[in-house]
């Protein structure tokens, strides 16, 4: 049995550690770490920092952040505050390391450095565009055709999001009136669900790509770092990818998203987005109506085209029928004579005689006549009915 001399209690331990701790830790440090896990339990944020390498755990502490040092510190940094605040992201804290019998060793949040902050986002913002040039994705999603009417509309954004109702009002509101079906597919616009939800309603978009002509992904103001959720590569890479053409109306009038850089077209806030879609519909009206006026040209210059050739058709007709007409009243008055000249009246004039029957019948041979015949004998200047003697009459052939 180990003598009581050589036993320790836990408590003399702990405490013992409590010493060391505050002997060597006496002063607040500056501590790098990545936040792994961030809950509030009534006024207090409870962390679980960690450091790791090559993707595995080399570190693990716990640390919490009071109210009056939250306050001071978001005081500082306003919104900043609350975009660094979040989990995954690496950040340099100042901390008063603390060990406690019952509790064990913590580490309690005194200060934070905003631009280490913003220095890792920005790296990582370097890195990941690199990668997405690398693997030629800045310019796929730009290569999609737009449809002339883009109506159909597909928005990616979170109910609550402040952008979403003023990009709605705008659409629906427009002065040309024009018609725009649109369907909210919701998802986190900042925290640390924000890519995983956005990734999922995109892919929940393409089963359907048919019911759509494009996608929206909207998001109004906020704080400067909450745009740095949009340089993830998986998200851009999605959005790259996407089937349908993708407009971006995040809400930052200076900074550029990686999301942006992808995207069919950026717009810098979800007005704008509207505003785009709208000028798109006018632009089509405009080039309908100019289609209209271009093919109303057309069919007048046609019809006007073919009236001039039915103009000439009909006048050489009119030739042609006046020609052909002249040409009949030539063959008439050639025939009006060759039948003046072959009248009885003519042939009686030159000493012809005509010689008919009772019945009319024209006596053309001797071998017609009958002896005692009645027949009529027509000369120039009248006609008078004789009798045939055939005895009477002399054949100069035979004398």
């Amino acid at each position: 049995m180990v003598p009581e001399s050589q036993q320790l209690g836990l408590f003399d331990l702990m405490q013992h550690l409590r010493r060391l701790v505050s002997l060597n830790l006496p002063q607040p440090l500056w501590l790098r770490a990545e936040i792994a896990q961030l809950k509030k339990n009534r006024s207090i944020y409870y962390l679980n920092l960690i450091e790791q390498e090559e993707q595995r755990p080399k570190a693990k502490a716990k640390a919490l952040l009071y109210a009056s040092s939250r306050h001071r510190i978001s005081k500082k940094l306003g919104d900043t505050f609350w975009s660094i605040m979040r989990e995954g992201q690496e950040v340099l804290i100042k901390v008063q390391a603390h060990f406690s019998e019952q509790y064990g060793f913590s580490l309690e949040i005194l200060d934070l450095d905003a631009s280490f902050s913003i220095g890792q986002l920005e790296l990582g913002r370097l890195n990941n565009l690199k990668r997405l040039e690398q693997e030629h994705l800045i310019e796929l999603n730009k290569g999609l055709e737009l449809p002339h009417l883009p109506q159909r509309i597909a928005i990616i954004s979170s109910k609550e999001a402040a952008g979403l109702q003023d990009f709605l009002e705008q659409l629906n509101a427009n002065s040309q009136r024009y018609a725009f079906r649109t369907e909210l597919f919701q998802a986190a616009m900042q925290g640390q669900q924000m890519q995983k939800e956005i990734r999922e309603q995109i892919r929940e978009i393409e089963e359907q790509e048919d019911r759509f002509d494009c996608v929206v992904l909207i998001r109004g103001g906020g704080a400067k770092l909450d745009l740095y959720g949009f340089n993830d590569y998986e998200l851009c890479r999605d959005l790259a990818q996407c089937s349908l053409p993708v407009l971006t109306g995040i809400g930052h009038d200076i900074d550029e998203s990686l999301a942006d850089l992808v995207a069919h077209t950026a717009l810098k806030t979800p007005t704008a987005v509207a505003d785009f879609l709208v000028h798109q519909l006018f632009l089509a009206e405009q080039q309908l109506a100019l289609l209209q006026q271009e093919l109303r040209a057309s069919v007048q210059g046609h019809i006007r085209r073919e009236e001039l050739r039915l103009e000439q058709l009909h006048s050489r007709l009119r030739l042609s029928s006046q020609e052909r007409l002249r040409l009949a009243q030539k063959q008439l008055e050639h025939f009006d004579k060759q039948l003046e000249l072959l009248s009885p009246e003519k042939a009686w004039k030159r000493g012809f005689a005509q010689l008919s029957n009772e019945e009319g019948q024209i006596i053309h041979s001797w071998t017609d006549l009958q002896d005692g015949q009645r027949l009529r004998l027509a000369l120039k200047d009248g006609s008078k009915w004789i009798r045939i003697n055939i005895e009477a009459i002399e054949d100069e052939t035979e004398g």
